[in-house]
């Protein structure tokens, strides 16, 4: 596991700046965010622990972004969170009150990575209500393509 960091780690490190202001890993010195170790909380906060952590699982990376509310100024993960047992894909956040919980995909031996990331991307750009960039939106799928 400790390679697998390291060499997410060193993705992050040497993305276009567009896919580091949607990449999210632990690490102490993000290239963009100063609050990297605070979105990834937020992210564990609002999209895994609501639908259940399995044991023994541990966040790899987060690939979105924060949508803050008008009224609450509350930020809320909207993206894909990638543990090592599967994707948690959030599409939806509050205004008030709760959000509907992530889908989850798991990963099994019978998958091919190939196969998984088009049909989570493809779920996510239906389900998806907001209005998010096309630049910001690329690069989550080059993040989610490339990981």
């Amino acid at each position: 596991m400790e390679n697998l960091q390291k060499s997410l780690v060193n993705y992050l490190q040497n993305s276009d700046k567009s896919v580091q202001e949607t990449l999210f890993v632990t690490t102490d010195v993000h290239p963009v965010w100063e609050d990297n170790p605070e979105i990834l909380v937020l992210a564990n906060e609002q999209i895994l622990q609501p639908v259940g952590i399995l044991p023994n699982e541990e966040i790899l990376v987060f690939i979105g972004m924060h949508a803050k509310t008008m009224f609450t100024g509350k930020r809320d993960s909207v993206g894909f969170l990638i543990t090592n047992f599967r994707i948690l894909t959030q599409t939806d956040y509050s205004v008030i009150g709760k959000a509907e919980s992530a889908q989850s995909t798991l990963f099994t031996k019978r998958q091919n990575v190939d196969d998984i990331v088009p049909t989570v991307w493809q779920d996510f750009s239906k389900k998806n209500q907001l209005s998010i960039p096309g630049e910001q939106l690329s690069a989550m799928q080059t993040a989610l393509k490339t990981f």
